[in-house]
């Protein structure tokens, strides 16, 4: 049992000088496949606390491929090491492809060496992100890749206008690439508007992207407001003598599990009382008719007077 604790590695706890405060630093070399020094290296450094882990520090290594981050508070932290020139893949140390995949490393009052990265030559993404909503031009284009079970962030970068976008120094792998435009959800939950190529339904249905190192893989583009394979919602809407009517407001909501709803779109009945949600993704929904110039109360599918007791369309 005694040979048993002395050989289990510290934690944190144990490790914490008596000063919790005092200084620490990190420092390594960043190199090539080759094992020479690159310069001018752009070395992130994220830092734990309760919310997350928020950038702390941003350092560019010398000729010598070295950078030394000093003065750093107890505690632990990950490092992302990018090219600006994008020759290089970006890579987490020591050699993880996304945040998550990447180790911690623990600082506590004293000096922790040999943080080296090995930066890779890397690849590109390139394509035309197009919108057909003309209030909405803005998006977030990401590559993601699949890691621990989940989509995982590689590479990102935001466009505030329609047109052409480049993610660069992506390591060589298998992505898939994405663009999430509003309404943004700021729940980690929100599902890509559109995904290569031309899906709607799930990131899981989406197009495998190929990045291979030195090769930009292009004409990966993303349109919002295709139909793509997502599914379709439609009907008719009749007065209670079985006429059609027209200019009616049909109103479609999503609703989540917690029964939260948000509302997705409004068409009006053309002249034969008919109506038509394309794109849509998997999930539950809810239909509202409203009246709005004539003597017709609102409903909700099927003949409900309260949102709650609409029937939900899966």
């Amino acid at each position: 049992l005694l040979f048993l604790l002395a050989s289990a590695p510290p934690t944190l706890a144990q490790i914490t000088p008596a000063n919790p405060d005092a200084p620490g630093s990190i420092a390594g070399v960043i190199t090539n496949e080759e094992g020479a020094p690159v310069a001018d290296a752009e070395v992130q450094l994220f830092r734990q606390d309760e919310y997350g882990w928020p950038l702390a520090r941003i350092m560019r290594s010398d000729a010598a491929g070295a950078y030394r981050a000093a003065l750093l508070a107890t505690g632990a932290y990950r490092i992302l090491v990018r090219d600006p020139v994008g020759v290089y893949a970006q890579g987490y140390y020591p050699d993880a492809l996304t945040f998550d995949d990447a180790t911690r490393i623990m600082v506590a009052g004293a000096d922790v060496g040999g943080i080296d990265v090995i930066l890779r030559r890397g690849g590109a993404i390139t394509g035309v992100y197009s919108n057909t909503n003309p209030y909405n031009m803005y998006a977030r284009i990401v590559a993601a890749t699949r890691s621990r079970g989940l989509w995982q962030e590689v590479a990102a970068m935001w466009l505030d206008a329609t047109g052409a976008y480049s993610l660069t120094g992506l390591p060589p792998a298998v992505y898939r690439v994405c663009a999430y435009a509003p309404p943004y959800s700021y729940d980690g939950l929100q599902p890509p508007t559109v995904c290569y190529r031309d899906i709607v339904s799930a990131i899981d249905n989406a197009d495998d992207v190929t990045v291979t190192a030195g090769v930009t893989t292009t004409a990966i583009d993303l349109t919002v407001g295709v139909a793509g394979d997502g599914a379709v919602i439609g009907g008719q809407v009749r007065s209670p003598a079985g006429v059609p009517l027209s200019e009616i407001d049909a109103n479609l909501y999503s609703q989540n599990e917690q029964q939260s709803t948000y509302m997705v779109g409004t068409v009006k009945t053309d002249a034969q009382g008919a109506y038509t949600f394309r794109g849509l993704r998997p999930g539950r929904y809810l239909m509202q008719f409203a009246d709005r110039v004539g003597p017709y109360l609102t409903t909700y599918y099927s003949a409900a007077t309260w949102m709650n007791e609409a029937t939900p369309i899966v």
